[in-house]
């Protein structure tokens, strides 16, 4: 399930409006990556340069890929699971891919 904010609307999103308007960012979406076990494995965030949500077909799409990227991520760090460090913690990262309408954020 996707969560959407319009920026200006929201006042939930009112204590960081000063930072999103100077990034040029008006609306962000965030999924939650979930393996099909539920583990809670990372965020995928959309940062728009103009309001708007998606429609129904992009977010059937959308949680379709995030399933997908939760699986992956999840057996991904199974199979790297030995090479943690010595207090067992896993390795958080940030992926950052900018399009022409919009930045897209993957926290892991």
């Amino acid at each position: 399930m996707a969560y959407f904010r319009i920026i200006e609307a929201d006042a939930k999103f009112a204590p960081q409006r000063a930072i999103a308007k100077a990034a040029g960012y008006r609306a962000v979406q965030s999924t939650p990556l979930t393996s099909r076990t539920g583990n809670l494995v990372g965020v995928l965030s959309t940062h728009f340069h103009e309001p708007r949500r998606f429609l129904p077909w992009e977010m059937k799409l959308l949680d379709m890929h995030a399933r997908h990227a939760g699986d992956v991520i999840e057996l991904f760090k199974q199979k790297k699971s030995g090479r943690r460090g010595a207090g067992g913690e896993r390795g958080v990262g940030c992926v950052v891919a900018k399009r022409r309408t919009a930045d897209y954020l993957w926290y892991l």
